[in-house]
């Protein structure tokens, strides 16, 4: 054995791992992270004297010996870090499947290290400028070695992602930020140094002790600055009076800084992560503001083009001279006016989810009675409506039904200047809505049949019952009176 300077990386790395490993043990030796990261750095440690050692070997036989130490790190340090992916950033309970998992890869990985034990001889010892090593080939023996370094470094790296994806604070993501940047510095400089270069015959100076150290910093950077692995809820660090009057006065006073410390960085980390909340709040306002604007637009641009087709028919039926047919179109007329109002309410209305059927029906009939011509003051109109808000396709539904029974009275009810009312009452209790139309006029005909006539405003009233799923009576005594019956969904 010999001194040899190239195993000062190795030496270093193994004195920095383990004064890191104990002493975040020692913090937090509960938590079961702190137990996992101990037991990773014991590996590390294991690694390291067998790679220092190696280097300090003055024969092959004792590389050899020193090599099979090494290759025990080599083999459970990328495991242990993997173990430790699955209890991270928050002490977890292990899911059955997960406890199967682990113990199934400790178990493979004694197997491996058993039969590379076995297999390995001292024909793979190799003396360069560097000291001894056991070079990696494509052969056999190391073959599935580099396969488990990979597929269980791999496996790790996709927890620690899949931990940061699913974190919700701050300061949790900080935390796997440094440690899946530490762990992918260990795998590129050994992946890139210590196997590749070997199996194409580059001799190259292996690194991975060097990123040993290097990760050990990134980890010792973390604890420092997001309270790594020793971070510990308020719960966990209450004082009992017990423990109090035993403290003297030097002790107690670090014991307050420390709590000090410990509130202000929680304090400063509630404040990040308040402010970022605020700001996806902010954003997510501005991102329903510009919903809502176009929204807003598509009903004013529904509401003009609804006006356009009505005034063209209201024009067409100027041109034309057979009165049956100016009836006609301006029944048309009036249906796509009362659809149009439900665009133009819900446009100008704040909440554009539902609408306000009192305001609603006011516009509608002031619509009707002028688009009739008729005086009010010889047709009266009474309104009783409740604060009933429905969404846009009942209230469709219903705004068309006014529609055709006001207008039915309008036209049939008051012949020859006969005066008269019309009373519109609109009630909800509990889910279920009440629409009533009524007038004091002629009634209807004694042998009128609702489910059977072929008029096509009854045929619309009766289609669009039925597709409010409601339930429609009529009667005839003293005027024509129609009940409509619906319920409504729970979020209308």
């Amino acid at each position: 054995m010999y001194l040899n300077p190239f195993a000062v990386p190795a030496l270093s790395a193994c004195v920095i791992n383990v004064v890191l490993g104990v002493y975040i043990f020692s913090k937090n030796p509960k938590n079961i992270q702190n137990r996992v990261f101990i037991l990773f750095a014991f590996t590390v440690v294991i690694f390291c004297i067998g790679e220092a050692m190696l280097r300090f070997s003055s024969n092959s036989e004792e590389g050899l010996l020193w090599g099979k130490i090494g290759y025990f790190g080599a083999i459970f340090a990328p495991l242990t870090l993997l173990h430790l992916s699955y209890v991270f950033p928050q002490e977890k309970t292990l899911s059955s499947r997960n406890k199967c998992t682990i113990f199934g890869l400790y178990i493979i990985g004694i197997l491996m290290l058993y039969i590379f034990n076995s297999v390995i001889s001292v024909q793979e010892v190799q003396l360069n400028e560097w000291g001894y090593r056991v070079a990696i080939s494509l052969n056999s023996k190391f073959y599935f070695i580099i396969v488990w370094l990979l597929a269980i470094s791999i496996f790790g790296i996709f927890n620690f992602y899949n931990s940061y994806i699913q974190s919700k604070t701050l300061i949790e993501r900080k935390q796997i930020m440094n440690v899946f940047f530490a762990a992918i510095t260990v795998i590129i400089l050994t992946f890139g140094t210590n196997i590749f270069p070997t199996i194409v015959g580059i001799r190259l100076f292996p690194l991975s002790t060097i990123s040993l150290s290097i990760f050990a910093i990134f980890i010792g950077a973390a604890v420092l600055k997001h309270s790594l692995f020793i971070y510990r809820p308020m719960t966990e660090i209450t004082i009992e009076p017990e423990k109090i009057a035993l403290l003297n006065r030097d002790e107690l006073e670090k014991e307050v800084k420390a709590r000090t410390m410990a509130l202000a960085k929680t304090n400063e980390e509630l404040k990040m992560e308040v402010l970022e909340r605020k700001n996806t709040e902010k954003q997510i306002k501005n991102a329903l503001m510009e919903k809502e604007i176009l929204l807003r637009e598509i009903h004013h641009r529904v509401k003009n083009n609804l006006q356009i087709i009505s005034s063209l028919i209201y024009l067409q039926s100027k041109k034309t001279k057979d009165n049956k047919i100016n009836d006609a179109i301006l029944e048309i007329y009036n249906r796509i006016r009362s659809m149009s109002l439900i665009h133009e309410t819900l446009y100008q209305s704040k909440n554009l989810a539902e609408i306000d059927f009192n305001n609603y029906i006011k516009k509608l009939t002031n619509e009707l009675f002028r688009s009739y011509g008729i005086n009010t003051d010889d047709i009266k109109l009474k309104l009783r409506v409740n604060e009933v808000k429905l969404v846009i396709d009942t209230a469709i539904s219903c705004g068309l039904i006014i529609n055709e029974l006001v207008s039915n009275s309008l036209k049939h009810a008051f012949p020859n200047s006969r005066k008269g009312e019309i009373h519109i009452s609109l009630d909800s209790e509990d889910k279920k809505v009440i629409l009533m139309v009524s007038d004091d006029g002629t009634g209807l005909p004694d042998n009128l049949n609702i489910q059977k006539t072929d008029t096509l405003g009854l045929q619309l009233i009766r289609n669009l019952v039925k597709q409010l799923d409601g339930k429609l009576e009529f009667h005839s005594n003293n005027g024509a009176k129609f009940k409509i019956s619906f319920t409504v969904l729970k979020d209308e």
